[in-house]
């Protein structure tokens, strides 16, 4: 991570909340959820495009898709569940 004026949101699971990886990144602002997540893709947000990410075995499989009505809905289901999430 190289532009330390971006902020990333990220939300794991409660039990990575003392992980080494998780305290790592400055910029990272963590919240911990009791709630299992647990999945191979990870999803990135901005203002008018997702990535979808999953992590395979051999080679990552990426789906890019700009549109600004999809990234906002999105992050409209991230923000619910970011704000359910504990600090």
């Amino acid at each position: 991570i190289k532009n330390e004026d971006m902020k990333i949101h990220a939300i794991y699971n409660e039990e990575y909340r003392d992980k080494r990886t998780v305290k790592k990144y400055p910029c990272i602002i963590s919240r911990f959820t009791q709630r299992i997540l647990y999945s191979k893709t990870t999803t990135i947000i901005t203002e008018s495009s997702i990535s979808l990410i999953h992590w395979q075995e051999d080679i990552p499989l990426v789906i890019n898709i700009k549109d600004k009505n999809i990234a906002l809905d999105y992050k409209n289901e991230f923000m619910k569940l970011w704000k359910s999430a504990k600090k």
